[in-house]
């Protein structure tokens, strides 16, 4: 919680924030009960540019245990030249999970970054092959 929790203090200055919340405890729920490989119950607030948006909404239809190529993305979106950008913008992703930036991959081999890290990450995607 104190990386994530930091992160939302400097994205929101202005926010008075609570260790848990009714949304929070619900996206809580909804992994507890195993449901990861879900998005949870819940609206986004997503802002970004047009390209990142794009993007973000491209990796919502990225089925769980299936993982693609950022180059792939690049070409779902119409932008088959823009792969490096892909990277940067799901590294921008605010969101994670609901966006799930993590089932994105380098085509060259290993997992790439990620903003929440590697070892997430590397577990996040670990957690859905088990159930493909």
């Amino acid at each position: 919680p104190g990386p994530l929790l930091q992160d939302l203090a400097e994205r929101f200055p202005s926010a008075c924030l609570a260790p848990m919340s009714p949304a929070a405890g619900q996206v809580l729920d909804h992994f507890a009960q195993g449901l990861y490989r879900q998005r949870p119950p819940l609206p986004l607030d997503l802002s970004g540019t047009p390209f990142q948006m794009r993007v973000w909404q491209a990796l919502q239809s990225v089925p769980a245990g299936h993982p693609i190529h950022y180059a792939q993305l690049a070409e779902q979106i119409d932008a088959p030249k823009a792969a490096r950008a892909v990277g940067t913008a799901c590294a921008s992703n605010p969101i994670c999970l609901s966006v799930p930036c993590h089932r994105v991959i380098p085509a060259s081999g290993g997992l790439g970054g990620y903003r929440w890290g590697q070892w997430r990450k590397a577990w996040l995607l670990e957690s859905e092959s088990k159930d493909t």
